[in-house]
């Protein structure tokens, strides 16, 4: 008598596991401009940076990167 295996496979690992494969530096950010998640090619690029602002930690700068248009598009809800 056979038997069958089910797998169940959370979203969430999933998509983390196929960020972290990516051979591109990837991080996201939340309002607070600190490094929140970051795929494995961003650590070998920069090491952990977690918690850090990202100005200050990828940019060297003290403060907001002048041309910074990263959340202009939910603040106005279009291309930038």
């Amino acid at each position: 008598m056979g038997f069958t295996t089910t797998i169940i496979l959370n979203p969430s690992v999933l998509l983390y596991n196929l960020l972290n494969q990516l051979p591109a530096v990837l991080y996201l950010q939340p309002k607070d401009y600190r490094v929140g998640f970051y795929n494995q090619r961003f650590y070998e690029v920069f090491g952990d940076l977690t918690g850090k602002r990202c100005y200050e930690a990828i940019a060297g700068l003290k403060q907001l990167c002048p041309e910074y248009f990263t959340f202009g598009v939910f603040d106005s809800n279009a291309l930038q």
